[in-house]
C-alpha cells in the first residue's frame, strides 16, 4: 500500500499575457529604425521629429482657355488663375519611455534568475505596452508639447449639439476624413467599437495582422488607452452611454527593441529593503501630420440622426 506525499506547492508562471488584437501599436505603420555603417541601430530619431506634411489641399479642376466670355457660353464664366496652397502645421514629436516593472524579494532571484525575471518583465511589456502609447497619444500626460489629440486644435464636429447617434457619429467622421480627398483613420474606445461592430464594422486581414474597418474601407482603432477620453476645450465627465469618437490622418510610430533597466542585478537591488526591481522599457515615437484632428460626441441611447440637444 502506498500513500501520497505533500510539498510545498510547485512554483510555476501564470498564463503568459498577450496584446490586445486591436490597438494604436497594432494598426498602425512601424516604421524601420535606420542602422549605422556598423551595423547598430541608429538612434538619432529618439531625438524627436519634425515632421513637414503633404499638401492639405484637395485638387482642383482649371479651364485652361482661361475665362470664357462670349459666344453661346457666354454666361458660364470660368477662372483664369490657379489658388495659391494653404499654410502647412509643421509639427514637433518627442519620443518617450514606456516601461512597466518586476519585483521581487532578493532571496528569490539568484543570479541564474535573472533572466527569467527580465524576460517576465518583458513578456508583460510587450502584452500592456499599447496602452500607455495609446494615453499619451490622446492626452498627452507626460509630454503634453507633444500635439495629441485632445489638445485645443481639435475641431468639434458637433458643438452646438450634444451627442449625435452612432451611426450619425461614423458618419460625421467619414464626411470629415473625405473632406481631406484622402484616407484617413477613426479611433474610439473598445466600448463603441464593440457598439458600432456587428452592423458598422467588418474585420479584414492586412497580412498577418486584423483590422477593423468601416464599410467604406476606413481603418478603425480601439484603443483601451482611449477610455474616458474628453477633449480639453469641452471638459465634462463621460457616461456609459456619451463618449467621444475621433478621426486622424494615418499614424506612423517608430520604436526601439525592448531592453532591462537597469542591466544588472547589482543595480536593481535596493540593498535598504532587500527588493529587486527590474524594468522593462522601450521607446516610442509617434507620429501625425495633424492636418485631420476632429471629434464627434456620441450618445448610444440615440438612434439614426437624431442627436441631443444641450439645454
Amino acid at each position: 500500500m502506498s500513500t501520497n506525499g505533500y510539498a510545498p506547492p510547485q512554483k510555476v508562471d501564470g498564463p503568459q499575457p498577450s496584446a490586445p488584437r486591436f490597438g494604436l501599436v497594432q494598426n498602425s505603420r512601424i516604421l524601420p529604425v535606420s542602422l549605422r555603417p556598423d551595423g547598430q541601430a541608429d538612434e538619432h530619431w529618439m531625438n524627436g521629429a519634425m515632421v513637414y506634411p503633404y499638401p492639405a489641399n484637395c485638387a482642383e479642376a482649371f479651364n485652361q482657355c482661361g475665362e470664357f466670355t462670349g459666344g453661346v457660353l457666354a454666361q458660364y464664366r470660368y477662372p483664369d488663375t490657379k489658388r495659391e496652397g494653404g499654410e502647412l502645421p509643421i509639427p514637433v514629436f518627442e519620443a518617450f519611455p514606456v516601461y512597466l516593472p518586476e519585483t521581487c524579494i532578493a532571496a528569490t532571484v539568484g543570479a541564474d534568475a535573472q533572466g527569467w525575471f527580465e524576460n517576465r518583465a518583458i513578456q508583460t511589456l510587450l502584452a500592456v505596452e499599447g496602452e500607455a502609447v495609446e494615453r499619451e497619444f490622446f492626452f498627452g500626460d507626460h509630454l503634453p508639447n507633444n500635439p495629441h489629440i485632445l489638445d485645443a486644435n481639435l475641431d468639434i464636429l458637433n458643438p452646438l449639439s450634444g451627442g449625435v447617434s452612432p451611426a450619425q457619429g461614423l458618419a460625421m467622421l467619414e464626411t470629415a476624413i473625405a473632406n481631406t480627398c484622402r484616407s484617413g483613420v477613426i479611433h474610439c474606445s473598445v466600448a463603441m467599437a464593440a457598439y458600432w461592430g456587428g452592423y458598422l464594422l467588418r474585420e479584414e486581414k492586412n497580412g498577418q495582422t486584423l483590422e477593423l474597418r468601416t464599410l467604406l474601407g476606413t481603418l478603425v482603432i480601439p484603443g483601451q488607452g482611449y477610455t474616458d477620453a474628453i477633449p480639453e476645450n469641452v471638459g465634462g465627465d463621460p457616461s456609459d452611454c456619451l463618449e467621444w469618437a475621433f478621426a486622424t490622418g494615418p499614424i506612423e510610430i517608430t520604436r526601439s527593441e525592448p531592453f532591462i533597466n537597469p542591466p544588472s542585478y547589482a543595480e536593481a537591488l535596493d540593498t535598504s529593503t532587500n527588493i529587486v526591481t527590474f524594468r522593462a522599457e522601450r521607446y516610442y515615437r509617434v507620429v501625425w501630420d495633424t492636418i485631420l484632428q476632429a471629434g464627434v460626441l456620441i450618445d448610444r441611447n440615440l438612434t439614426g440622426c437624431d442627436s441631443l440637444e444641450v439645454s
